[in-house]
């Protein structure tokens, strides 16, 4: 059996982890999860945060989630970037604990010992102490930033699990895909990779490494770099370092340079991001109620699912937008919104909730989708947490 699970750092993944849990977060053109059960044949269980209970589940019913009847078995971290020589290392290796620069990664354990841990609250509450350790080189991400810093390296990695042939150099396009010759690709920086059904309009600038997941469209005239779009989405303008988790848009012009966008986001025409300090000094970001230095000079915005922004709206470096926003500024809003805020120049209250889910059903049909009860309960429980 192996264990997928989030650990006691998943809210630091936020905005995007606050409505997920944190193996569903987009690590590349895969989730961290996808990515994992592409090198694992065994059976799986997932452990999560309460209120995930019954969405993984819904999710996942080949899954057993947060199971009280444990078996031996592998544990491992669902926000790291697993590879298939760790994960036989760790199965050759039992009552032992893996870390990777330190941070507790996974473990090969007995039956009791995995109910012991539970017992005192399990990977959400503590790491496991009191095993031989073994230092694994497989990095995790922390924060969302450390996932961006990944993109190309993610694309690259993902190439062996692509289903269709190369069609030019560097360029792997499925055969639904048609390419209008006005599109201008370059890879002297990376591949660019685009799924089935995705449209290109003409006129657009697209340089690897980028990833255009199902169904995505790239409005004409568009740049594009550097970037994983996920499956749904709809982009334009200038979008740089940055990655979509699904069903968001960004359909019209403005520059978005090193963002995390959850699901069904909208960004209003003219929305830009800025992503360096004028100063050129490392971005500050507020995450998980602390401010921490990013370690890098290009950060731009965190996005959470549902939110929007109106025409003209302008972010400054390093702005975290919680879920359920509404952001109407032509100045810089603040650059930490909490969840299900409606933000009008500078004044903000709280959204109603009735409204906000009348607006994120009707969303969600134009796209022929329906928010699911689990989805909803989820929104929720965060609404009324505020």
């Amino acid at each position: 059996m192996i264990y997928i699970f989030e650990d006691k750092q998943a809210l630091d993944l936020e905005p995007i982890s606050l409505t997920r849990p944190i193996f569903e977060v987009r690590s590349g053109p895969d989730t961290f999860l996808e990515r994992i059960l592409k090198m694992i044949h065994d059976d799986y269980s997932l452990i999560v945060r309460d209120e995930f209970k019954k969405l993984s589940q819904e999710q996942h019913p080949e899954a057993k989630v947060n199971p009280s009847e444990l078996e031996a078995g592998l544990w491992i971290l669902g926000s790291a970037y697993w590879n298939k020589d760790a994960i036989e290392l760790m199965q050759g290796k039992p009552n032992t604990i893996f870390k990777s620069n330190g941070r507790f990664v996974g473990a090969n354990l007995s039956k009791q010992e995995a109910e012991d841990w539970v017992g005192k609250g399990g990977p959400l509450k503590e790491d496991y102490l009191g095993l031989d350790e073994i230092e694994l080189e497989v990095p995790s991400a922390r924060y969302l930033w450390e996932i961006l810093s990944q993109i190309s390296l993610s694309i690259s990695s993902y190439l062996p699990f692509i289903q269709f042939n190369e069609n030019q150099d560097k360029v792997y396009a499925h055969p639904s895909v048609h390419i209008p010759k006005q599109v201008v690709f370059n890879v002297e920086k990376g591949p660019i990779i685009i799924e089935e059904n995705v449209v290109i309009k003409p006129f657009s600038y697209i340089e690897g490494p980028v990833y255009l997941g199902k169904n995505s469209i790239v409005q004409a005239h568009s740049n594009l770099s550097n970037s994983i779009i996920g499956p749904h989405c709809k982009v334009a303008g200038e979008v740089h370092g940055c990655i979509f988790q699904s069903f968001s848009n960004k359909a019209h012009d403005g520059h978005l340079g090193d963002a995390f966008i959850g699901e069904w986001v909208n960004l209003g025409a003219g929305t830009t991001n800025s992503n360096l300090k004028n100063n050129y000094t490392s971005v500050i970001m507020d995450v998980n109620g602390k401010k921490h230095n990013t370690g890098t000079l290009f950060m731009g915005a965190l996005i959470g699912d549902h939110s929007k922004t109106a025409i003209g709206t302008q972010l400054n470096t390093g702005t975290v937008i919680g879920p359920a926003c509404n952001v109407l500024a032509h100045s810089f809003p603040g650059k930490k919104i909490a969840p299900f805020t409606f933000y009008l120049n500078g004044k903000k209250r709280k959204m109603n909730w009735d409204d906000f889910l009348h607006t994120a059903k009707i969303v969600q049909s134009r796209r022929n989708r329906t928010m699911a009860e689990t989805q909803i309960l989820i929104l929720e429980k965060i609404y009324s947490e505020l």
